[in-house]
């Protein structure tokens, strides 16, 4: 281990221990793989996950793209390829104070052996319902952004949700829920224009549950969010749900004032089946010449075959952990349709995905993924038109804790 990695790492290690030291322990157990302390005036919890994914993938997903010009992509073929990495190695510490609680997230980055905060926020609950969140955490957006990435269904989030989701910024949230209602609202860092002036960002949810019991859920949700550009460039570049392949969905470069993003949720739940869709359209003021607009949406089912649900989390509005009735654990198919459309004025990209996906959890905390993910992307010129398909095979092993 590096010099580097454990110098980026002790926040947590040093957290952990200065509130240890100053409180006697009153009680330590683990629940769930999690380790929870209870001291005399403070309850911590330290867990984490490990996901190692394996992609194998070919055509479309190996080329290299770039934009040459306003008006012609630079279209590269590559070799296919596969190849194995930690997605994602995490550590947290949570600590509840009362009315108070805090979180911090360290995510491990195996490429340079670094380490980068995730979430690092204090958190107010005073009033049933009613929260104040201060620091780095996800912003209220997305279903799919906001169910963690160990609950999600499919080994990757559409590319849809990671063009225009925001995901984890700093910033402040006033938000709540009861039985019926999940709300959000806040004021983020949208980082530093040309003059490293901070520029903000507002966005706020609401999610409804007309339906909500032990059998059935529905779930209606909106959202906005208005990120001040001034004048940074704003562009989609994305890969099409493979993690380890090319980034071969682009948008033009833009220019932008403001960035303008809206969406849309739904959800539905009967036993052991599961629906849910989302749909996101993004309006790009430019600084000068025509304004921009761009879309995406998916949606997908999933089934458990072995008599599950997918839990449903009030608090936050996004599922949660899937829990095997047996010892021989849970199997789940699910299939998804995601659609990306990165064009405007007669140039950008377009891109369609189907993937076919087998989840099989082991226990509470151990779950493997397998998909199948079929791709097309379209890269639209002035005066051309060009099509390129290709599929891939992703593999996940995961440990949550």
């Amino acid at each position: 281990m590096s010099a580097l990695f454990k110098l980026k790492f002790s926040p947590v290690a040093a957290l952990v221990c200065a509130a240890l030291s100053q409180n006697a322990i009153a009680e330590a157990i683990v629940k769930d793989g999690s380790l929870k302390v209870k001291t005399e005036d403070n309850q911590f919890q330290i867990g984490g996950r490990i996901m190692y994914d394996f992609d194998s993938f070919t055509d479309v997903h190996s080329y290299s793209v770039s934009q040459a010009s306003a008006t012609a992509f630079d279209l590269n073929a590559g070799s296919d390829s596969s190849d194995i990495e930690l997605r994602r190695g995490r550590l947290y510490v949570k600590s509840d104070m009362g009315d108070w609680s805090a979180k911090l997230q360290v995510n491990i980055d195996d490429s340079d052996e670094t380490a980068n905060f995730e979430d690092a926020y204090l958190r107010y609950e005073g009033g049933k319902g009613f929260k104040i969140t201060l620091g780095k955490h996800k912003e209220p957006f997305g279903l799919e952004e906001l169910t963690s990435s160990k609950y999600i269904t499919t080994i990757e989030r559409s590319m849809m949700t990671n063009a225009m989701s925001p995901g984890r910024n700093y910033g402040v949230q006033v938000h709540g829920h009861n039985d019926s209602i999940t709300w959000g609202a806040g004021i983020y860092d949208n980082g530093n224009n040309d003059e490293e002036e901070q520029v903000l960002a507002f966005t706020g949810r609401v999610a409804f549950r007309p339906i909500h019991n032990d059998d059935m859920l529905l779930h209606i949700a909106g959202a906005f969010t208005s990120r001040d550009n001034d004048t940074q460039s704003f562009r989609i570049r994305e890969r099409a749900e493979v993690h380890l392949a090319e980034r071969t969905v682009l948008s033009n470069t833009i220019s932008a004032n403001t960035v303008n993003i809206l969406g849309a949720e739904g959800a539905f739940n009967y036993q052991s089946f599961s629906v849910q869709a989302e749909y996101q359209f993004a309006d790009v003021e430019a600084t000068a010449g025509e304004d921009e607009e761009f879309s995406g949406y998916y949606a997908q089912a999933s089934v458990f075959l072995t008599g599950e649900s997918r839990p449903y989390k009030k608090s936050s509005g996004s599922f949660d952990k899937v829990k095997p009735k047996g010892n021989m654990g849970a199997w789940e198919v699910v299939v998804r349709y995601s659609f990306l459309d990165a064009e405007d004025l007669d140039f950008g990209s377009e891109a369609t995905n189907i993937t076919l996906g087998l989840n099989y959890y082991a226990n509470k905390n151990v779950r493997f993924m397998l998909n199948y993910i079929d791709t097309e992307v379209e890269y639209i010129e002035p005066t051309s038109t060009t099509t390129i398909e290709g599929d891939a095979v992703a593999l996940r092993g995961q440990y949550a804790f």
